[in-house]
């Protein structure tokens, strides 16, 4: 009778173990799977080949060339080489420039440069007028301190 009791003790133990197994495997599983698939979202080069027009947050733009995402530690940047702007230069003109993803307001994608800047002259050459082109925004100034 004791025999029995440590028989039918061990099977219960031994199959409460392989249950809590399968469901630790199922869920590391689980979890690996979810951190492939959100990697193979983030990482990689959803733009080949292609030049962007990428608007930051800080009301600055800066195009790039073969774009990619890449992660460095928590953060996500869009990485790419820097292309020459609208004018013909940008300071960051072929070197590899990293702007986080946070940070990107607004990302306009052309085939190449010369279709960048063909788009925002036809785009100068459509304004009416009496409209004048459109500037980025100046910072506001302090207001004057008052004097006594």
């Amino acid at each position: 009778m004791r025999t029995r009791r440590l028989s039918l003790a061990f099977v219960g133990v031994a199959t409460l173990a392989f249950v809590g197994y399968l469901t630790v495997a199922r869920l590391q599983a689980r979890a690996a799977a979810e951190a492939a698939a959100n990697a193979a979202q983030v990482a990689g080069n959803p733009f080949p080949g292609k030049v962007l027009l990428v608007f930051l947050d800080s009301r600055s733009s800066i195009p790039l060339s073969n774009p990619e995402v890449r992660k460095l530690g928590d953060a996500t940047f869009l990485v790419g080489k820097g292309s020459e702007d609208l004018h013909g230069h940008h300071w960051a003109n072929k070197r590899t420039v990293w702007l986080p993803l946070e940070r990107v307001e607004m990302i306009t994608e052309f085939d190449s440069v010369d279709e960048m800047k063909k788009a925002w002259k036809e785009a100068m050459e459509s304004l009416p007028p009496d409209v004048p082109p459109p500037t980025l925004p100046k910072e506001k100034a302090p207001p004057p301190q008052k004097k006594e």
